[in-house]
């Protein structure tokens, strides 16, 4: 039989940011949504969530470089 290896998703007492661009916001918000939802569902609270907009796609990538900088997210 394989081995099994099955991780645990628990959110709780993580400092979370999500980039979200406006464009296209018909899917993006979409997208954020489903985020917060399984977010939530793993025990993450609004509190730790930072949610930055955009009015473009092409500043995301430097965005998230800032974001994921040393101490401020535990996830970007």
């Amino acid at each position: 039989m394989p081995k099994v290896h099955e991780g645990q998703l628990d959110a709780r007492d993580r400092k979370f940011a999500i980039a979200v661009s406006r464009y296209n916001d018909l899917v993006t918000t979409r997208l954020l949504d489903g985020a917060l939802v399984c977010m939530r569902r793993h025990g993450c609270v609004d509190r730790d969530i930072d949610i930055d907009w955009y009015p473009g796609a092409g500043a995301l990538p430097i965005d998230a470089k800032i974001l994921a900088g040393p101490g401020r997210f535990d996830v970007v």
